[in-house]
């Protein structure tokens, strides 16, 4: 892994207002803890985010993969823009959406990826950059893996809900077309001293969403991250 992966993220500032958000234990759930699936219950019932432990998912090749497409030429990844593609994957640049009511622009770079394509089961001929087809192994496994953490917290959910145990992960079935996707993003850090808004105030669609975040090298002063978005009920990041 680089270096500007690795590096710690700044201290995060005092005059930002926070809320209580819940650190839930997948071991504890996969254990079906009546204490922890009520914790559960109550994240996404009362806050709808909720921090995640003792999940093994790892998206190290996501973040590198990210990095080495976000440091191409701004001509480089306009080849792969979904604004000409007719559909949410692929590339959005600085500055290709409005995030407030002023017609302020966005603040951040993204590439989506279709779950379709990192499985194989996409009948479209989307092309990806050179970094992104390379790892794309290593997407599949990421996306199999995270699925089934989905599915486990799914599985859960369906029980409090009184209903049969999978019958919310029967609706997101791995082997059906679906508008799920992996997010690579690269936003602003900001400082201490502000605080840049880089996108708009919005609710995510889907059932669930997974994050990964990497603050990357203080000198950059650009933070990455990496969504898994499920087409809500969940919003976790993950240990």
């Amino acid at each position: 892994m680089r270096d500007t992966v690795e590096k710690p993220a700044p201290a995060f500032p005092d005059h930002v207002k926070t809320a209580p958000l819940l650190v839930l234990d997948y071991a504890l759930l996969q254990k079906k803890d009546e204490q922890e699936c009520a914790r559960l219950f109550d994240a996404c019932t009362q806050l709808g985010f909720f921090y995640l432990k003792n999940a093994k998912l790892d998206a190290t090749s996501m973040f590198e993969s990210a990095q080495t497409f976000f440091e191409c030429p701004v001509s480089d990844k306009l080849v792969y823009d979904m604004g000409t593609s007719g559909n949410y994957f692929g590339y959005k640049g600085l500055g290709g959406g409005v995030i407030d009511s002023k017609g302020t622009l966005d603040k951040h770079e993204r590439y989506n990826i279709s779950r379709d394509d990192t499985l194989g089961f996409s009948s479209s001929q989307r092309t990806h950059p050179p970094c992104i087809l390379e790892s794309m192994p290593d997407f599949a496994a990421y996306t199999k893996q995270s699925l089934e953490i989905i599915g486990k917290l799914l599985d859960r959910l369906s029980t409090l809900l009184g209903l049969p145990e999978n019958t919310l992960r029967k609706l997101h079935r791995l082997s059906q077309p679906s508008g799920d996707m992996i997010r690579l993003l690269l936003a602003p850090s900001g400082t201490t001293e502000t605080s840049e808004q880089s996108m708009g105030a919005h609710t995510d669609f889907g059932s669930a969403e997974q994050r990964w975040r990497s603050s990357g090298a203080p000198a950059r002063k650009r933070r990455m991250g990496v969504c898994q978005a499920y087409s809500g009920l969940l919003d976790c990041e993950l240990w």
